[in-house]
């Protein structure tokens, strides 16, 4: 049996990093309701490719949290209080 380590520090993979900034990101209102979102501005903010970018916002917007139509813009979700 291997031995645990409760002080291991877990490694995330980028999109679940860059998923939860933009998440807390959305929640503060740093980003905010009706904001465009660019991935490849947000990429190079993050220090990261596209794809990670990509990923967490589609998973953003299964969640609601971002609007995005295909050919068109991508924007932060306008939520009232009770979806918050």
């Amino acid at each position: 049996m291997k031995p645990t380590n409760d002080l291991a520090i877990a490694r995330l993979p980028l999109s679940e990093e860059v998923y939860r900034r933009l998440q807390h990101h959305i929640i503060t209102l740093r980003l905010a309701p009706g904001e465009k979102v660019n991935d490849q501005a947000l990429a190079e903010a993050f220090g990261v490719s596209r794809t990670p970018v990509r990923e967490a916002l589609k998973r953003l917007e299964e969640e609601g949290l971002i609007l995005a139509k295909r050919g068109s813009r991508t924007i932060v979700t306008e939520l009232d209080a009770e979806q918050a």
